[in-house]
């Protein structure tokens, strides 16, 4: 009620209970803080996951041809590189190398028979030899035969990309990321952009 004659408010007095709980939640809150933000994924060797890609310009190489379930999974390579990389500072280009000395194309995909329950596989082979915490030659296995969907392969596809350019495994419940493998996300998340790949490439 208000009290008129002093021109001020009168409340009831908070029980020293209740003020308690509020420091404690308060507590909660300022140690879940580091919890929270570790949940985004990792990036590049420092943190623990895969190396970064040689330079802005990420070349590639269909090396699967036409047999062994190539033409199930070309398309949705090559629009993972196409449209996945768009977005980004990142750019790239399809060669018809595997290697021109020791320029070595970035990324050479093909299929193979993987165990269960992998669709894809990424992993370096050859690093820069003057940095070893970038790649100069990686190797993208999809799994053939396959019973894999349209958006799973897609999704496979830029997943395995990411993990090429360093980025990690996602981990976060609301994250929009094809870095997070439960999901059938089809692209990278805002955060793998504009926190991971624009500021390093």
């Amino acid at each position: 009620m208000s009290d008129v004659s002093l021109g001020r408010s009168t409340r009831p007095t908070r029980p020293a209970s209740f003020l308690r709980l509020l420091y404690l939640a308060g507590l909660a809150v300022l140690f879940a803080l580091p919890a929270l933000i570790a949940i985004a994924n990792p990036f590049g060797p420092t943190e623990g996951c895969c190396r970064y890609a040689d330079s802005s310009t990420h070349t590639w190489l269909d090396a699967a041809g036409t047999g062994g379930g190539a033409a199930a999974w070309e398309f949705y390579f090559e629009a993972a590189m196409d449209y996945d990389l768009a977005p980004t500072d990142m750019s790239e280009a399809e060669v018809t190398y595997h290697n021109i000395g020791t320029n070595y194309v970035d990324v050479e995909w093909y299929t193979s028979s993987l165990e269960p329950p992998a669709i894809g596989v990424a992993q370096c082979i050859l690093d820069v030899p003057a940095d070893p915490t970038r790649c100069n030659h990686w190797h993208v296995r999809f799994n053939y035969p396959t019973s894999s969907t349209a958006t799973q392969r897609h999704h496979t596809a830029c997943h395995e990309i990411g993990h090429t350019v360093g980025l990690d495994h996602e981990t976060s419940p609301t994250s929009s990321s094809c870095m997070k493998s439960t999901t059938s996300n089809v692209t990278f998340s805002s955060h793998d952009t504009t926190v991971h790949i624009n500021p390093k490439y």
